[in-house]
């Protein structure tokens, strides 16, 4: 009896032991919460921040964006009027331009007709006198064989005139 009474006083103090260690680990969980669910209320809170502070990031890139766009938009207007002008400006002095060089087209073309001419009456000239002097050339010849037969004749008239003598 006395070791069950000493068992059952063992068993009501680890009982109560345990108990007193549930409550322990009850108040450490109930503490782990606690802290658990400020943590999460501050992870909520920093996650908001963040997130406002990325719209915040987007909305600044958004108008850095149109900002920019703006600007690009303005300056081709600007540049665009600038050429158009520039344009303007030149469209006359290239017309001239373009009528010069059609001038000197024609006046290429118009000397190379006048010189092809000139060249064509050189070269009927330079025939011309070719064949007069090749006529000229043909009919001395023919005379001065003519004057050396007769030179032939006379001498050998001659020669048969002394011989007779």
């Amino acid at each position: 009896a006395a070791e069950i009474a000493l068992l059952s006083h063992s068993r009501a103090q680890a009982a109560e032991v345990l108990k007193q260690r549930v409550e322990v680990l009850e108040m450490r969980l109930e503490d782990e919460q606690r802290a658990a669910a400020e943590t999460l209320l501050d992870l909520t809170g920093r996650v908001r921040e963040y997130e406002e502070a990325i719209d915040e990031l987007e909305r600044e890139k958004e108008s850095q964006i149109d900002a920019a766009r703006r600007e690009a938009v303005r300056e081709s207007l600007q540049t665009h009027k600038q050429v158009s002008a520039e344009h303007a400006r030149c469209r006359p002095l290239m017309h001239a331009l373009q009528e010069r060089a059609e001038e000197a087209e024609r006046q290429r073309r118009d000397d190379a007709v006048n010189i092809m001419a000139q060249w064509e009456k050189v070269y009927t000239d330079l025939k011309e006198l070719y064949d007069a002097a090749r006529d000229e050339a043909s009919s001395k010849d023919t005379l001065l064989q003519r004057a050396l037969r007769d030179l032939s004749l006379f001498s050998a008239a001659a020669s048969s005139s002394q011989e007779g003598a």
